[in-house]
């Protein structure tokens, strides 16, 4: 049941994905920067009750029941289609090499020089961007050091992670898709 699910989730995010990768992601309202900043780490936690592990342990949101038990803001809705993107991301070696071609192909870069699939450097100097993008950094890093997958390297980012999102005052100069994407990666890496 739940390959049917990731196979019919894969479809949905690959349409998704390519939409929104032409473009950033829509906010939900005018006042967008301002609504996303609301969402905290506990709101982010409702989208957890609705994960789902596939047969090999991978994490992902089971968005159909999201949309109908929740009735999330399309701030939430994007963060569990990053969720998914994530997921994707990181199942990545696990699909058919055309599948993961297209896939990956159409998640594309993620955020900023270090956040997101093959998005470490071989340049331990390369400059991050802004404070999320160094949090990525030092993620990556771990992971050249200890190991990709890392759970120790995944607490940690999950933990920058939260401090960040609880602390708007130093999420200057990131913008909506980062801000998703940190939410995102906060959720994601928590299920590590």
């Amino acid at each position: 049941m739940l390959k049917k699910i990731v196979k019919v989730t894969l479809a949905f995010l690959i349409g998704g994905i390519m939409t929104l990768s032409s473009a950033p992601i829509e906010a939900s309202s005018n006042d967008s920067t301002d609504a996303i900043n609301n969402i905290n780490t506990d709101d982010v936690e409702v989208i957890l009750n609705y994960v789902e592990n596939d047969d090999d342990g991978y994490s992902l949101v089971n968005i159909d029941a999201l949309k109908k038990n929740e009735k999330p803001s399309q701030d939430i809705l994007n963060i569990a289609y990053e969720f998914n993107k994530l997921y994707f991301e990181d199942k990545g070696s696990g699909l058919s090499s055309a599948d993961s071609f297209a896939t990956l192909r159409a998640i594309g870069p993620t955020y900023g020089n270090w956040c997101g699939y093959k998005h470490t450097h071989a340049d331990r100097n390369h400059p991050a961007i802004d404070i999320l993008d160094a949090f990525c950094k030092n993620h990556d890093l771990c992971y050249r050091d200890r190991g990709n997958g890392n759970r120790t390297c995944d607490r940690n980012f999950a933990r920058d992670l939260k401090s960040l999102i609880n602390s708007p005052s130093l999420q200057v100069g990131i913008g909506y898709y980062g801000k998703v994407y940190m939410r995102a990666a906060y959720a994601y890496f928590s299920t590590r």
